[in-house]
């Protein structure tokens, strides 16, 4: 009873929604709920409670293993929840799938979403397309199936041989020598941020870095401009200011114009109009980073995606200090951030010419006209036989 009932089984009539919500139902069991990634993660909310609590003589440490306990205990219950979703939804063609990478930082899809842990252990059903999606410096290689190659294209999509059975599935990756990455990339833009607060206590905008190597990365000394022509307009100095941003991680600095105290703040104010631009630069000049965005709405953030990749996006959940994410109609662009601007910001790593552009449907299956599709898979292929895919959302 109630409208938001109503609506939702309104809602369900759509086959695209009805489709996404069956492969979200999928993903919560088989990825988003694995124990072994909720257990770390309820630990560390115990041991922020934990504290304040013990003023009162309290301990969540039971309540905390009881949530674990629950959550343990979806295992036992997937058939159930499994027959529940079929008898619902009238499914079948089932797949029994292991889902995982060769790289920690590889982004998998699952028919246009994101796979939050990038693993899945559970059930999918058909239709089902699995994209990779390959952080910078790397460059996808193959699928295997049971140790098996079976395709070498990003976008694999299961068949009739995948099902009644049980596959372990692995998106393999291998270092791109040719695509060599700077050690700091500027990772996220805030330009209308109306939700974080700074140490000024102000809802400034912000830039997020992200250290793409394996390694801490002192900041002290690089270079941030949002002018193209005066690259060295801001230094970074630390002043008793922690610039570490540790091995794969991130670091905020607020474009608000406000003198560094116990946070990192540039001397400019960031522009929210579409080509404005942003850059980074080592204090030796031996390597940059820049990144022309967006006009960003209310809430709304720019980025790269993967963390620290060469594809642009405009997200719809800002995640500042994490990994960027997307919704369904996130729509993935192709970066202008590797290109040189006027000839002074050079950042154009990659050499490889494009030989071929093609595009899929959400089934897996090539289509010539896209302007029928919401959402398509397009695939790019290059000169050297290697080949990228991404989501894309198709204009209207």
């Amino acid at each position: 009873t109630g409208s938001l009932p109503k609506r939702f089984c309104n809602m369900l009539k759509y086959a695209p929604f009805r489709k996404q919500f069956i492969d979200a139902y999928c993903l919560m069991n088989g990825s988003v709920f694995d124990p072994e990634r909720c257990k770390p993660i309820l630990m560390a909310m115990n041991d922020k409670v934990t504290k304040a609590l013990q003023f009162e003589g309290m301990n969540a440490m039971e309540r905390t293993e009881d949530i674990y306990d629950r959550i343990a205990d979806a295992e036992v219950r997937r058939p159930a929840l499994k027959k529940s979703l079929i008898e619902a939804f009238g499914l079948h063609d089932e797949y029994n799938v292991r889902l995982s990478s060769n790289i920690p930082h590889a982004k998998l899809l699952l028919n246009g979403q994101e796979i939050p842990s990038g693993k899945f252990n559970g059930y999918l059903f058909d239709p089902v397309v699995l994209t990779s999606l390959a952080p910078d410096g790397y460059r996808f290689v193959r699928w295997n199936v049971n140790g098996e190659v079976a395709s070498t294209d990003s976008v694999f999509t299961l068949g009739e041989e995948h099902k009644n059975g049980d596959y372990e599935i692995t998106a393999n990756y291998e270092v791109d020598e040719n695509n060599v990455c700077p050690p700091i990339r500027i990772n996220e833009i805030s330009s209308s941020n109306d939700i974080y607060i700074n140490d000024y206590g102000k809802k400034a905008d912000w830039i997020e870095l992200y250290n793409t190597t394996d390694n801490d990365f002192d900041l002290n000394g690089i270079y941030l401009s949002d002018n193209i022509n005066k690259k060295k307009r801001f230094q970074i100095v630390s002043n008793d200011i922690d610039t570490t941003i540790p091995a794969h991680g991130y670091k905020i600095v607020w474009c608000d114009g406000k003198s560094s105290t116990s946070q990192l703040h540039t001397s400019f104010k960031l522009e929210n109009v579409d080509s404005a631009f942003v850059c980074i630069m080592a204090e030796d000049e031996s390597w940059t980073d820049s990144i022309c965005y967006k006009a960003q709405p209310r809430w709304f953030t720019y980025g790269r995606y993967p963390d620290g990749g060469s594809s642009l996006a405009l997200f719809e959940r800002p995640t500042i200090c994490n990994t960027n994410s997307i919704c369904t109609s996130t729509e993935i662009t192709a970066s202008r951030a590797d290109q040189n601007a006027n000839d002074v910001i050079i950042n154009n790593y990659n050499t490889k010419q494009v030989v071929d552009i093609a595009y899929y449907n959400l089934k897996g299956l090539r289509i010539s006209n896209i302007e029928r599709e919401r959402i398509v898979i397009q695939r790019i292929v290059y000169n050297d036989g290697s080949s990228t895919s991404k989501k894309v959302l198709v204009k209207q």
